[in-house]
């Protein structure tokens, strides 16, 4: 859910200490943003955009934030390189990628089977690689695998 970052504006200053969005200390959020650089001033941040989603009466907006607050702080955690850090928080890439598949498989109307899915899919996918650009911060993938390592040797232990 890092996604929903970027629609969020500042409340952490560049040391990553919190400043107070308005005198009264609520949450406004129209003039706060995730602060990406701090995985606790970020949770922090998200704790208080659950409340005043609760306050405001989006209990189910609330839970859902809620529910996700781990997973959403994953690219944090991580400790990517700011530009792996803003190209991972998006949901761009995949959601491009879904829209390619939907307009080359829009007119087919009876999907017969397996096999004829996975061609319409495999020429999906061929048709959005043909459009897909460099990563910014392709060089820094290498931070990336670095950072996933000591994750899959985890999940490999248990």
């Amino acid at each position: 859910m890092l996604f929903a970052a970027p629609l969020l504006l500042a409340a952490v200053d560049e040391g990553g200490r919190e400043v107070p969005v308005d005198d009264a200390g609520g949450f406004d959020p129209r003039e706060t943003r995730l602060e990406q650089s701090a995985e606790a001033a970020a949770r922090r941040q998200l704790r208080r955009l659950v409340g005043w989603l609760e306050d405001n009466g989006h209990a189910d907006a609330a839970a859902s934030l809620r529910e996700g607050l781990e997973e959403t702080l994953t690219v944090l955690k991580l400790g990517l390189p700011p530009r792996l850090r803003r190209f991972f928080a998006t949901t761009n890439a995949i959601e491009n990628l879904i829209g390619t598949l939907r307009h080359v498989a829009r007119n087919v109307k009876r999907w017969r089977n397996g096999t004829m899915i996975r061609r319409w899919v495999g020429l999906g996918v061929l048709r959005a690689a043909a459009r897909f650009r460099r990563i910014k911060g392709h060089g820094d993938l290498a931070a990336l695998a670095t950072a996933l390592r000591p994750a899959a040797a985890g999940e490999r232990a248990a």
